[in-house]
């Protein structure tokens, strides 16, 4: 069985490899943007959806914010990661914005618990998440470390941003398979009425209520997979459109 976010890789990349307009496009509608300028992962010269960025480190290196971050969350305790970061021009004044992307293609990509259950770095995970519930209105008793922390933690990484009084934007890129199409693999890449249903648990878990600031700030892409475990391009998904859904998170 291929892991699921080996998939959501493989995913990606051909979109970065074969159909790079069909996602620029996606996200500028998704945004309203008039440009986007993916960057390059640290160390390499091409987009690499593997290559994960983590935390913040797309931010210069000791600049206020960045070493606020690390200083929030512990250093031993892995971060969220993200498949693209770009910069992105908004608006009628032009401004460019930063873009954090992570893509997915199976339930267990948003779910799963706090890796640390004890200790000091639990305490500080545990505040940070009790920050990011505050800015996005969610009751303080819903519970970001168990159930859904992969998707809480990458909210909790806006959140923070938006406390430090940091422009950009987020989006959470859902890969589907057909309505009518089986299972392409034994991960079971949801459609796009299994997403929805998987969201709306996610969102009555952690509470979200779609009115806060930092939720204007996130938006949710869904595209057609369109491969197979073996990268091969699942022929029900050729000629169906993006799927996009402009909404809050």
């Amino acid at each position: 069985m291929t892991k699921p976010s080996i998939m959501t890789d493989r995913i990606l990349q051909r979109y970065l490899d074969q159909e790079p307009d069909r996602l620029d496009n996606a996200i500028m509608k998704l945004f309203e943007g008039h440009a986007i300028d993916w960057k390059t992962p640290p160390g390499l010269d091409r987009l690499d959806a593997g290559q994960k960025w983590k935390g913040l480190e797309h931010l210069r290196e000791g600049g206020m914010i960045r070493k606020a971050w690390e200083t929030a969350w512990p250093s031993d305790v892995e971060y969220p990661s993200w498949n693209l970061v770009a910069r992105i021009r908004l608006g009628k004044s032009g401004c460019w914005e930063w873009l954090l992307l992570h893509a997915v293609s199976s339930f267990a990509e948003l779910r799963g618990r706090c890796p640390v259950r004890s200790g000091t770095n639990h305490a500080r995970i545990k505040q940070l998440m009790a920050d990011a519930k505050t800015k996005v209105k969610a009751p303080s008793a819903a519970d970001w470390l168990n159930g859904y922390y992969e998707y809480a933690r990458h909210l909790a990484v806006r959140s923070f941003l938006t406390s430090q009084k940091s422009c950009g934007r987020m989006a959470f890129v859902f890969f589907t398979r057909p309505e009518d199409g089986e299972a392409m693999n034994n991960n079971d890449i949801p459609s796009l009425s299994e997403w929805e249903v998987e969201l709306e648990n996610a969102g009555q878990h952690l509470g979200l209520t779609g009115a806060s600031a930092v939720e204007c700030r996130i938006r949710r892409l869904f595209l057609p997979a369109g491969v197979t475990a073996h990268g091969r391009r699942n022929q029900k998904d050729v000629n169906e459109p993006t799927q996009e859904v402009k909404q809050l998170a």
